[in-house]
């Protein structure tokens, strides 16, 4: 009797967990076709219905798993936002000296607008007028945003102990890294013709932030920095040959 409850039992959690792979692929597949529907239409443009046509399955369905629009796309923003996080601590975690690790920052937030430029356009078009969701209302995305700017300050906090960085608030500091990136990448994202490559963005960023923000010795150890690079690029090249 023991074991047929046992047999049971299994079977039923074998079902449970079918169900659940399956109802994650559905969301998944409503999540994809919303991202692709509202780049071409724009979130006010996007009805519930283009959305369920696009990801084939009946409005009906599509209002089982996001009761409202601005739910689903909430839901949107916070699955690119963990992607996202993953992208910087995998950056960061190669680079241990808080310049390395602001080159990082800066590398990865590039890349950031070359993988999701497209869904980040979308966002930035709609929140110039009225929105329905402010991702910083989102409770885990105003979290993570704040762990974000704590990291930042974290590592100019090091960089200014250390002599490499001026001193100054630091608040505000962090703030100035973070909104030059945005803010180039931004402009960069939403340009119909873009004159400038990924990397050329990137080292805008570098030479903007660096340019302004180290003390001599900080300027002397990104110059040697620079020349150890250089050196070892050419010696590389010198082997191929």
């Amino acid at each position: 009797m023991a074991a047929k409850k046992h047999k049971a039992r299994k079977a039923r959690a074998r079902v449970t967990g079918r169900r659940e792979r399956e109802r994650g692929r559905h969301r998944a597949e409503i999540l994809d076709a919303a991202e692709a529907i509202m780049m071409e239409k724009g979130i006010h443009g996007t009805s519930m219905q283009d959305i369920a046509s696009r990801a084939d399955f009946a409005v009906g369905t599509l209002y089982k798993f996001f009761p409202a629009k601005d739910e689903l796309y909430a839901c949107l923003f916070e699955e690119k936002v963990k992607e996202i996080w993953g992208m910087i601590k995998r950056a960061l975690g190669s680079a241990s000296e808080p310049l390395d690790r602001i080159e990082r920052l800066i590398e990865v937030s590039t890349d950031v607008a070359v993988k999701y430029g497209g869904f980040f356009q979308i966002y930035m078009s709609e929140t110039a007028g009225t929105f329905m969701v402010r991702p910083m209302t989102i409770p885990s995305l105003k979290k993570r945003h704040k762990r974000f700017e704590k990291l930042v300050a974290g590592i100019l906090a090091e960089g200014m102990e250390r002599g490499l960085i001026r001193r100054m608030d630091l608040r505000y500091a962090a703030m100035g890294l973070i909104g030059l990136q945005r803010g180039l990448n931004a402009m960069w994202v939403d340009e119909r013709k873009r004159d400038i490559e990924s990397e050329e963005l990137t080292e805008m960023a570098k030479n903007a932030f660096f340019g302004g923000m180290l003390t001599e010795e900080g300027k002397r150890l990104k110059s040697s920095a620079r020349g150890r690079i250089s050196t070892t690029n050419l010696a590389a090249q010198g082997s191929e040959q």
